[in-house]
């Protein structure tokens, strides 16, 4: 496995974990000279913490102290640099009640913070303050286990001077030099994937990482071809689809239709603006993999993971997956889950416990939430009751065990993929096999579909008593005439 990329992610990762905050907001400013900064004025504190009382308040709180200044530096009137005092160096403090600052219960946190920007190697128009690699090597050897305050600060200024052989006084206004206290703002927010990266970097790849070696891969794949009309509309890899209300536009199958080609590589890249149906065509590749799932492997069920950057997304795509909650197995619909207190198609990976009442949440590896809370054994004999009564009333059938149900919905794809797979350009052909599809229909009582899975990928599992006969007619004869469409 190449692993520059990989080293190169981590160091921006860990860039990123040190970039410049924003002291734009609420601040604390004070004006102690060179003194060791002991403790925050009473009635500075709200200016930070609006809900702060000194009479009720018993709670500690986490602050940053930025105590020296980069101020802009002027030549004939004019800066190249920012306009604002920026602040190089934060120390992390705790704020107890009575304002009296302590050391961090955390030795994390009480390692101090050089902003990024102004260590070289830097932007040319950035400041520079000291090195990256002496930086490094001077945190490296920073003693974090002192717990006394004056000392702690002490060791800070210390290691600040030997980095930029100022203090913080030296670096600040000369005549009346000032700290800025804020509200901290969350740290080691990445600290557990760059743990991740450093586990990958010491891999002596026995350990196979298939995902990971194509994302990082520098081969170029070959474009695809773009799909012709008849690979579009007459798709007959395209087998299900979440739901039947609205069929997929033509952008959505040219996208589908180079989805499903051999050809496809292992990575597949979709883009478009909002409200362009990504979503969508997100659920019609899961809806697709599920069914041929079904007939390819149904011991082994696939998980389908859905990862992005923004938990917006996130959210979005588990809105759409839920379904309905019902208990009733005599009325089974397909667009239900067929399990008791269940609807969703979905689980959310995430440690914000405040959101468990919108989504099925997982908070850990351990499978505390959700999964922890449902999968008890002593529910496992109701979940299988529940989804035998919904899969015999649905499908008129008397089946008592799992292979039974499985076997018989292998059956029901492998028809409509039949169904599917005589869509040919040949309107002779077709229309005899329109009058054969009716007779089967009629005598055998298959189950009725809704369109041609292949022409708009609209399956729709259900009885004959749910759709006439007249509807059956009126479908075949709407792809009948599709077909000849596009063969003219």
């Amino acid at each position: 496995m190449d692993q520059t990329l990989l080293k190169y992610w981590k160091t921006c990762l860990q860039d990123a974990e040190r970039k410049a905050i924003a002291l734009k907001g609420p601040r604390i400013t004070l004006n102690i000279g060179d003194k060791i900064l002991k403790f925050i004025p009473l009635k500075s504190i709200p200016v930070i913490f609006p809900d702060w009382k000194a009479e009720d308040s018993n709670e500690k709180q986490k602050v940053m102290i930025a105590p020296c200044i980069l101020l802009p530096e002027f030549e004939n009137g004019w800066t190249s640099q920012s306009e604002r005092p920026e602040y190089p160096f934060l120390i992390t403090a705790t704020m107890l009640p009575d304002g009296k600052l302590t050391v961090c219960e955390n030795e994390s946190d009480r390692i101090p913070i050089f902003i990024r920007k102004f260590l070289e190697p830097n932007a040319a128009n950035d400041r520079t303050i000291a090195s990256l690699s002496k930086v490094d090597q001077l945190l490296s050897n920073f003693n974090t286990e002192e717990t006394k305050w004056e000392a702690y600060w002490q060791a800070c200024e210390q290691l600040f001077k030997k980095a930029t052989g100022k203090t913080f006084s030296t670096m600040n206004y000369y005549d009346n030099p000032e700290i800025i206290i804020i509200k901290a703002s969350e740290r080691n927010m990445a600290q557990p994937i760059i743990t991740l990266y450093d586990k990958l970097l010491k891999d002596d790849n026995t350990t196979p990482h298939p995902l990971l070696n194509l994302l990082i891969q520098t081969k170029s794949a070959n474009a695809l071809p773009i799909p012709t009309n008849r690979k579009v509309y007459c798709n007959q890899e395209h087998w299900a689809q979440m739901s039947s209300d609205f069929p997929l536009s033509i952008s959505q199958r040219e996208t589908l239709a180079m989805y499903t080609t051999p050809e496809c590589a292992d990575i597949f890249v979709v883009n478009g603006p909002p409200g362009t149906g990504k979503t969508t065509f997100l659920q019609t590749v899961i809806a697709n993999r599920l069914a041929h799932n079904i007939l390819n492997n149904p011991e082994e069920p696939e998980i389908i993971v859905a990862s992005s950057a923004n938990n917006q997304a996130i959210t979005n795509i588990l809105k759409d997956f839920k379904a309905e909650t019902t208990n009733d197995t005599t009325h089974p619909r397909l667009s239900n889950r067929w399990l008791p207190e269940l609807d969703t198609l979905g689980l959310y990976l995430s440690g914000k416990k405040e959101l468990q009442q919108q989504y099925k949440m997982m908070f850990n590896p351990k499978g505390d939430g959700f999964p922890a809370a449902y999968d008890t054994p002593e529910r496992q004999e109701e979940y299988k009751q529940f989804y035998l009564q919904c899969f015999n009333h649905f499908f008129k059938k008397m089946i008592s065990g799992r292979h039974g149900n499985i076997n018989h919905i292998v059956c029901e794809i492998l028809c409509r993929q039949i169904l599917g797979s005589i869509c040919k350009v040949n309107q002779k052909i077709f229309f005899r096999f329109r009058l054969i599809c009716i007779y089967i229909f009629l005598i055998t009582g298959i189950h009725g579909f809704n369109r041609c899975p292949g022409m708009s990928g609209n399956v729709y599992f259900g009885n004959n008593s749910d759709m006439p006969f007249f509807r059956i007619f009126q479908n075949l004869h709407e792809v009948t005439a599709r077909i000849i469409s596009i063969s003219q």
